[in-house]
């Protein structure tokens, strides 16, 4: 055999091996975009006592919801108290969750069922260690947990306590 068809024989063996090396490669580059969620940071990067904003979300309710999206999610409230505060127009109360809503929008929500949990699956009646083990730690102020949520100001989730449960969680902004 000649120098020459040795040479073509193996040119052509290595080329197949590159193809089919960027055909995996391709292949696999697509499996893992497809799957793949929106970016997040690590929890690890996050300062002790923070959350990311989406965990401010109760069962679908959120801060800066408009009231008529309130209503479509829960429907007419079982009662309401209007104009408690300079701030606060009214207050909707429904079985386990009172919402304030300001200027038409949801200023802070206070959720005490267990119906209405965060959406890493803490809930009121739940234990602060299991809290602690889902949202990680953070300071204790008084009878309550918080966490801020940095990407969204001074709006927090804080978790009222009695003893060493959740008797409560708090959506609020100041």
């Amino acid at each position: 055999m000649s120098l020459s068809i040795i040479y073509h024989q193996s040119t052509k063996s290595a080329l197949r091996v590159f193809w089919s090396s960027c055909l995996v490669a391709i292949a696999s580059t697509v499996a893992i975009a497809t799957t793949a969620r929106p970016f997040e940071p690590p929890a690890a990067l996050l300062a002790k006592g923070a959350v990311y904003a989406s965990e401010l979300n109760l069962s679908g309710l959120t801060l800066y919801t408009t009231e008529s999206e309130i209503y479509s999610i829960l429907g007419p409230p079982k009662s309401r108290e209007v104009g408690p505060t300079a701030y606060i127009n009214e207050i909707l109360y429904y079985g386990g969750v009172s919402i304030a809503v300001a200027n038409g929008q949801v200023w802070d929500i206070i959720a005490t069922s267990p119906k209405f949990c965060t959406p890493s699956g803490v809930c009121p009646g739940d234990s602060l260690s299991l809290a602690f083990d889902i949202l990680g730690p953070t300071e204790i102020i008084g009878t309550e947990a918080v966490y801020t949520a940095p990407s969204m100001g001074s709006c927090a989730l804080s978790l009222g306590l009695a003893g060493d449960t959740v008797s409560q969680i708090k959506l609020a902004c100041e």
